[in-house]
């Protein structure tokens, strides 16, 4: 008798090995990291808001100089190495913490697929928020830090999309996405969000999740997944659509464009 039917519909190739207890390393890296980069931030200054105990927490962070200093993006004068600095940034607590709920989310994700695909989404999401805001935004100094949170929170989305048909529990996978959904809006009244970098990294960890996330590596579910012709179709046209955007974003930063001033 053998040990696992193979489902025909999916074209899986089941392999019975043992469970193995993942960790979320790129999770965890991106934690100490956000935390260690944020209390340098924080330890040249401090300012916030006066209000309530609920708007000065909101609005506690490091100065705009200190940002600058550290590799803020400056929309008036762009360069190409704020495209990396400002990816690790925040220039509010409130923003971090909220970022925090988004890494947390994603660990299962890394859990289920492996720690490579989670540490390219995390490093081009952070890299396309900090693009869409020098090319979208109006002077000021950004921070491209939420990018990388949202754009795992893209991802999550992305391999719900293109791994539906071997979802088991869809309902329950629905539900956590939308609470995450609900998480997200709760997010855009924060002092200071930066709603265009957000965009871009969501979009970013999308098209990423599209394109990468198609073969899903639990050890129950399956060594070897054969795409389906959905799962190819949103893998090339996700791929696509990333690389025209993130090499002409890159090429216009590079000539000196900006949107609000055309």
């Amino acid at each position: 008798m053998e040990q696992i039917k193979v489902r025909r519909n999916l074209d899986v190739e089941y392999d019975g090995g043992e469970d193995e207890v993942k960790i979320p390393w790129v999770c965890i890296l991106v934690v100490l990291v956000f935390s260690a980069v944020f209390i340098a931030e924080m330890s040249h200054g401090v300012v916030h808001d006066k209000g309530t105990f609920l708007q000065v927490l909101g609005s506690i962070g490091p100065t705009n100089s200190t940002l600058e200093r550290m590799g803020a993006l400056n929309s008036s004068h762009p360069r190409l190495s704020m495209i990396f600095t400002s990816a690790f940034l925040h220039d509010r607590l409130s923003h971090l913490l909220f970022g925090f709920c988004y890494i947390f989310a994603a660990a299962s994700l890394e859990m289920q697929s492996t720690s490579w695909r989670i540490g390219c989404i995390v490093l081009a999401s952070g890299l396309t928020s900090s693009i869409s805001s020098c090319l979208f935004l109006r002077k000021g100094i950004y921070t491209s830090g939420i990018g990388v949170a949202f754009g795992l929170f893209g991802a999550k989305l992305g391999d719900i999309i293109v791994n539906w048909s071997l979802q088991e529990n869809k309902l329950a996978l629905l539900g956590g996405w939308f609470i995450l959904a609900v998480v997200d809006l709760l997010s855009f009244i924060l002092p200071n969000m930066n709603l265009i970098g957000s965009a871009g990294g969501f979009i970013t960890g999308l098209c990423f999740g599209l394109a990468i996330l198609a073969r899903p590596t639990l050890p129950h579910c399956c060594r070897k997944t054969k795409l389906q012709r959905y799962q190819r179709i949103c893998s090339i046209l996700s791929s696509i659509t990333l690389l025209a955007f993130s090499l002409t974003g890159i090429v216009l930063i590079a000539l000196g464009w900006h949107m609000p001033r055309h």
